[in-house]
């Protein structure tokens, strides 16, 4: 909130019952103190007694309008005051506000010999954009300052010279600042901090650090722990230790220090900010923390509307929610404020950048530039935006433009680095971080990502084939490199072609079995939420053995999702929208292999009931700013939908269209009308029809959200004839499991279907009994009302009873529930179904489920359940039918494609047998007794070739039945005329096993064949 400058009188007033209250309270201490133990510890948070250090803390402490009281006041008791005029300037720049610069110039028309007035005014002159004004007032400060004095003024003007190309003279004052730091020894607090700020910036300054014996950064760290010492609580501390933390990538230690900063000072916007930018950063948060982010942002901008960080994050924002329009806007309204404010101006670029204007983002260089000529932090800045939208080929030349100004920049020799590893360039990104890990040892994603590569080259073995460098743990390559290649060349061989994308280089692909390895692969940090990641020509993806953290999965269908990535990334220079990248890629999933579908289809229905599906052109926000849990992965399911209403309404090749107009730099709002011929909002009701239409003959409907059971009560408070409400709110208490009030709202219901007498009101034309035209249809839909209110009240009591153990009651309701028509069939079926299992009636249960089958989507679950019942029963052909159908729907389930396998070899179904393992390898390459069964049923299914891979691959895996195998690969290599190699495994297996039936006769079979005839 801006605080406007109240009138003399009035303010005079405001301070002297201010002013009264630290002299009320001194006369009661000292009347208290005659008494009060003589070694009372003194309050460490209590307010100074006296009016301007009160201020002083006041201010520190965020309470604004108190310390601008008593400052007034002070002003208003002695005009020529200086003090409390420095306050009121401090007051002004923190909270942003238009008086500042006025303030500061009254200040030195009273006394131009104090450095700390040229100070404030250099800050208000920085901050308005009028740098030469700046850099001369702080050189001013700096020139009136004592000797060991003055190190704020020194700090901001090397700050602001090493970015205008006065590096030597930057240089110059970072060394007195630690020069005069080394001696003296009673500093307060603030010298501490801006001394530990000077060795921050001499960290970028190879001729300053080399003249000291240790890293700056250890020297920041000892001097803010100094200042921490004195004062525990001092904000100024606590942010720069805050920023330390965040340049490093130390993000939850970033966070902890803002945090405590918070604490003292919840109104700095200074400390905010640093807050927002470290939760923004915070990937093992998860989505949840951009709502943080935005939290943080609106109370920094309550203080100061013109907060040049956060309009500028705001902006960064924008542009990874796909409105770079947005961000500009953002970014022009700052600006008017901040001219100059590198932030800003990064943003700003980013932002032409993502709307493909080339030319727009040349004049902001040229304009930037000439007002910062060596701000490598700009380019910087930009890199790391366009690099979180998958533009790292675009972030590593802007890390080289940002050397090129400066090349001892080494936060940029970082970013060109990992944008180096992301566009495939090894050997190079190796170096540059070996490079930026020496320049700073201290910077957690460089340093991660440097003793990740020499894991790599401990660790893992790298493969070639012909269209991919693959590497691989030496503990996995040979039991799964066979099928890592395998899939690579189908994938590519079908998608490149697919989406008309000519790679021209190799894709490197790397598989992790340590969650650890393959995060700080992707993004230099311990987690990411992810089985793998795409940076255009390199993949990362986890492995089959880990198993800890993501629990069952298939890496084959994570591989043939990143390699869609490959192709759309490509066809688009990287361009692409995450919706429509992430949909295309979960589209191709179930076209890669029949079992690699999602079930999204349930909760898919539950967002549009609730009335969540996005529209287009707010698509990505889902990923950067979720607004409930697991919205990312609807994002996902809803991205595959999407892809898939568009192939089927407009073919596939405008979707090639629309990503063509994706790589010309159009945003969604141009890309969509240009490909596909209608504007967004049109795609959003067409593709609204096509969901009403895809689920049309689905029965499901979600449980009531609190809003919705909210919405209830408000309607029956309104309304309280309204039986069909009542009926909904019975329902929404019973799936909740608040029984008694589901038992009290289902008897009002039942009670008012009988007795209901409507207002005239509730149907158009009056009562339906009147006789009028329409008053059959009218009685109908009453009737079809009342009818579903008495049925969803039925379920109700039906679940009350299923609660209580009254099975029969609960089973007599939920078909009187159906009869009528409930509109929840499906939980009424459910219960009835679960009832009858646990009675072990298993032909009821059995009809109940298999009509649940009929009215809900497909679910792996629910066939388990099935086959559990038929198995039970004793029909086993019938419980392996739903076993198989099983499989089909669980693309990571192992254990049942085993179980299922084994039957089928024992009923010699030998085709089904190859066919429900046919992806096995792709969930775990690493389970032998997958690969033997897999192998038995090819083979006897006329498929030796590949037959005698999983052979091979079952004895690579250490399958404990070798001659078994042996023999198997035997009468492969036989069936392919390899008489010698055929020979040679039969004998290898009747070694072990002389008994064994199928290698005894291959023996026999090769002599014959040898034979001369």
């Amino acid at each position: 909130m801006r605080i406007q400058a109240r009138s003399s009188f009035r303010t005079l007033a405001l301070a002297l019952a201010v002013l009264a209250a630290p002299l009320a309270v001194l006369a009661a201490r000292a009347q208290d103190d005659e008494d009060a133990p003589r070694n009372r510890k003194k309050d460490p948070d209590a307010l100074p007694d006296e009016p301007l250090p009160r201020a002083r803390a006041l201010l520190e402490r965020g309470r604004h309008d108190e310390a601008q009281a008593l400052a007034f006041a002070l002003v208003e008791k002695d005009p020529k005051a200086k003090a409390p005029r420095a306050l009121l300037v401090s007051l002004y720049l923190k909270t942003g506000r238009d008086e500042a610069e006025s303030a500061a110039r009254k200040l030195l028309e009273l006394d131009r010999s104090v450095p700390e007035h040229h100070l404030l005014l250099g800050r208000v002159l920085e901050e308005k954009g009028d740098l030469d004004g700046a850099d001369s007032a702080y050189e001013t400060a700096v020139a009136l300052a004592k000797d060991g004095e003055g190190f704020e003024q020194k700090v901001r003007l090397a700050a602001l010279r090493a970015e205008r190309g006065k590096k030597k003279e930057a240089c110059a004052l970072l060394s007195k600042v630690l020069d005069e730091y080394g001696a003296r020894d009673d500093l307060a607090v603030s010298e501490f901090v801006w001394a530990a700020r000077a060795c921050r910036l001499a960290d970028l300054q190879p001729e300053v650090k080399k003249q000291y014996s240790r890293k700056m950064y250890e020297y920041s760290q000892e001097m803010l722990e100094q200042a921490l010492k004195k004062d525990p609580k001092d904000v100024g501390a606590l942010v720069e230790s805050g920023e330390i933390y965040l340049e490093k990538g130390d993000f939850p230690f970033a966070s902890d220090e803002f945090k405590r900063a918070v604490e003292r000072d919840p109104n700095s916007p200074e400390v905010r900010i640093g807050l927002a930018r470290a939760l923004l950063a915070a990937y093992y948060k998860g989505s949840a923390r951009f709502g943080e982010v935005e939290d943080q942002l609106k109370k920094a901008l309550a203080v100061d509307p013109t907060c040049p960080a956060a309009h500028a994050t705001l902006a960064y924002m924008a542009v990874t929610d796909g409105d770079p329009d947005r961000a500009l806007e953002r970014c022009a309204q700052a600006l008017g404020a901040r001219p100059w404010d590198v932030t800003l101006h990064a943003a700003k670029a980013a932002a032409l950048l993502f709307k493909g204007d080339d030319a727009g983002f040349a004049q902001e260089e040229k304009a930037f530039l000439e007002k910062r000529p060596t701000c490598a932090r700009f380019y910087n800045e930009i890199a790391g935006l366009v690099s979180s939208k998958f533009r790292y080929a675009e972030a590593r030349d802007l890390a080289r433009k940002a050397l090129a100004l400066d090349p001892d920049y080494h936060p940029a020799r970082g970013t060109l680095g990992l944008n180096l590893l992301r566009t495939g360039d090894e050997a190079e990104g190796k170096k540059e971080l070996d490079l930026a890990n020496k320049a700073d040892p201290y910077d957690v994603i460089t340093l991660n990502t440097v003793r990740l590569m020499a894991t790599l080259e401990k660790d893992y073995t790298t493969l070639e084939s012909e269209h991919f460098t693959i590497r691989l743990h030496k503990k996995e390559a040979a039991g799964s490199s066979d099928y890592v290649i395998s899939l690579l060349e189908e994938a590519r061989e079908k998608l490149t072609k697919k989406y008309g994308v000519e790679l021209k280089r190799k894709t490197l692909v790397e598989l992790f079995p340590r969650v650890e390895d393959f995060s700080a692969r992707s993004i230099g940090l311990p987690f990411i939420p992810a089985l793998g990641v795409c940076f255009g020509d390199v993949m990362t993806v986890i492995s089959a053995n880990e198993k800890k953290v993501f629990g069952k999965h298939s890496w084959g269908r994570t591989s043939w999702h990143e390699f869609t990535h490959v192709c759309t990334l490509n066809k688009t220079k990287n361009r692409i929208p995450r919706w429509l990248t992430e949909g295309l890629s979960v589209y191709e999933e179930s076209r890669g292999r029949p079992s690699w579908v999602r079930e999204y289809d349930v909760p898919i229905l539950t967002v549009r009931a609730r009335g969540l599906i996005l529209p287009l052109l707010k698509f990505d926000e889902a990923f950067t700013k979720p607004r409930y849990a697991d919205q990312v992965m609807m994002a996902y399911y809803q991205g595959g939908l999407a892809c898939e209403f568009m192939d089927q309404r407009f073919g596939f090749a405008k979707i090639l269209a629309l990503l063509d107009e994706y790589a010309k730099g159009k945003v969604t709002r141009e890309a969509v009308p240009a490909a596909l011929g209608l504007p967004c909002e049109d795609f959003d009701r067409e593709f609204a029809s096509f969901l009403e239409s895809r689920y049309a003959g689905i029965a499901y409907l979600p449980p009531p959200s609190s809003e919705e059971k909210d919405a209830l009560l408000d309607r029956i408070a309104e309304a309280p004839w309204d039986v069909g409400a009542r009926g909904a709110l019975a329902r929404a208490y019973a799936l909740t499991g608040k029984i008694a009030d589901a038992e009290a709202q289902a008897g009002a219901t039942l009670e008012g279907v009988r007795g209901l007498r409507l207002p005239s009101s509730f149907f158009a034309l009056g009562e339906p009994e009147a006789g009028l035209p329409g008053s059959e249809l009218r009685a109908g839909t009453r009737a079809a009302w009342l009818r579903t209110a008495a049925g969803d009240a039925n379920l109700a009591l039906g679940m009350v009873a299923a609660s209580r153990g009254r099975g029969a009651e609960a089973l007599r309701r939920f078909q009187q529930a159906i009869d009528l028509g409930t509109r929840d069939p499906v939980e009424a079926r459910r219960v009835r179904a679960n009832i009858f299992r646990a009675e072990k009636r298993w032909d009821e249960a059995i009809r109940e489920y298999e009509t649940l089958l009929s009215l809900v989507p497909p679910m792996a679950d629910l066939h388990r359940v099935v086959s559990a019942c038929y198995a039970a029963k004793g029909d086993a052909e019938k419980a392996l039918e739903h076993q198989d159908r099983v499989c089909s729907l669980d693309s990571d389930d192992m254990k049942t494609r085993l179980e299922v396998a084994a039957q089928y070899r024992k009923k010699e179904r030998w085709a089904d047998l190859a066919r429900i393992l046919d992806d096995a390898p792709l969930i775990d390459p690493f389970v032998p007794d997958a690969h033997f069964l897999l192998g038995e049923g090819l083979r006897h299914s006329g498929k030796s070739e590949r037959a005698l891979l999983e052979y091979d691959s079952a004895l690579k895996n250490n399958l404990k039945n070798v001659p078994d195998a042996e023999a198997g690969a035997a009468a492969c290599l036989l069936a392919k005329g390899d008489l010698d190699g055929a020979l040679a495994r039969a004998q290898r297996a009747l070694a072990v096993d002389p008994d064994l039936e199928l290698a005894k006769k291959v023996v026999e079979e090769v002599g014959k064949a040898k034979k001369p005839k």
